[in-house]
């Protein structure tokens, strides 16, 4: 799938969040109700600040769920599920960090995976088998960004 690239884009395809805004900065409970679904996971994941938790679904923008799940039923069937040894978010309302922009957690259609080894500004170690699949099916890989963040996928480009 080709994913938007750019604000507007993101806006024209995901929908805008501006007109849920309450006058708090926060996001009205609606945005949600209409925008999220679930995608569920073949194998569960250990919740990255709770790991005795374990995570087999996760809130997504409604038209990632399907595309979603294809993409960790391919890691799980090439033999990579142990690679992803956890879960650290979807969505989320929130702004991108140093930056009053929202980040792509608050439209649903970002997930951050391994994020112990994986911290924003490092290197980390994201195994190629993951990375490669969400970067086939067409998400953007935070990695390879000139502020890396390997922890980061995004169905959004430039943004």
């Amino acid at each position: 799938m080709n994913y938007p690239s750019g604000l507007a884009n993101i806006v024209n395809t995901y929908g805008d969040p501006a007109a849920y805004l309450r006058s708090d900065g926060t996001v009205h409970p609606s945005w949600e109700r209409i925008t999220l679904d679930y995608s569920r996971l073949p194998e569960s994941i250990p919740l990255g600040w709770l790991p005795e938790i374990k995570v087999s679904r996760m809130r997504v923008h409604r038209i990632l769920s399907t595309p979603l799940e294809a993409i960790f039923q391919e890691i799980e069937a090439n033999g990579d599920w142990k690679a992803i040894v956890s879960f650290d978010g979807t969505y989320v309302w929130r702004v991108k960090r140093g930056i009053q922009r929202l980040s792509t957690h608050s439209w649903g259609i970002a997930i951050d995976l391994n994020a112990i080894t994986n911290q924003l500004g490092t290197v980390g170690d994201m195994p190629k088998e993951i990375y490669s699949v969400f970067q086939r099916h067409g998400w953007e890989w935070g990695g390879t960004w000139s502020r890396a963040d390997p922890m980061h996928f995004q169905a959004a480009h430039g943004y």
